[in-house]
């Protein structure tokens, strides 16, 4: 049998390139157990050593840094009173709830023609009033007749809108 025919049965190239690094390395044992040995060592140094070295250090650091002041008691004082401003808020908001009216829905009991009627004077008396208040805030501006009489019957007609309206313009650059 030759290494061709035994590579053929056993599996391959593969089989004897493994094989021959097997046999080498049983030849050597004593380069693994010194590789072996630094690796060994070197893990006791990376997990013993350096943690120790580490550890004295960061307890020197630790005892040169200043203690913090202790705000635990500000932060006590800080809740304390928000509660207080909370209480005294919904206190407040209740009071003001407590003091408004109850706004009660007004019943009309008039009839239908009644309310129109009311209602058609209401916005003819709206009308009367704004223009009494245009009068009134701008009286010495405005061109109105000497009599009580005149000056109604003059604010009622659509002559004293197209008045009222020239004048408004006016006014702003009249006075400041």
């Amino acid at each position: 049998m030759n290494v061709h025919s035994i590579a053929r049965m056993s599996g391959g190239s593969a089989y004897l390139w493994m094989a021959a690094r097997a046999r080498n390395a049983l030849r050597r044992v004593l380069v693994f157990g010194i590789v072996g040995g630094v690796v060994f060592i070197a893990a006791l140094i990376a997990f013993v050593v350096v943690p120790r070295n580490a550890s004295r250090k960061a307890l020197a650091v630790a005892s040169r840094i200043e203690a913090r002041v202790d705000s635990t008691p500000a932060v006590a004082a800080r809740d304390r009173y928000l509660a207080e401003v909370r209480t005294t808020d919904s206190v407040m908001n209740a009071t003001r709830l407590a003091a408004m009216p109850v706004v009660t829905p007004v019943i009309d009991t008039f009839p239908p023609a009644v309310r129109a009627q009311r209602d058609s004077l209401n916005a003819e008396l709206t009308t009367l009033n704004r223009l009494l208040d245009r009068l009134l805030l701008r009286r010495r501006w405005l061109p109105i007749p000497e009599c009580e009489f005149c000056s109604i019957r003059w604010l009622t007609s659509s002559e004293s809108e197209m008045h009222l309206a020239r004048w408004e313009a006016s006014i702003p650059s009249i006075c400041p």
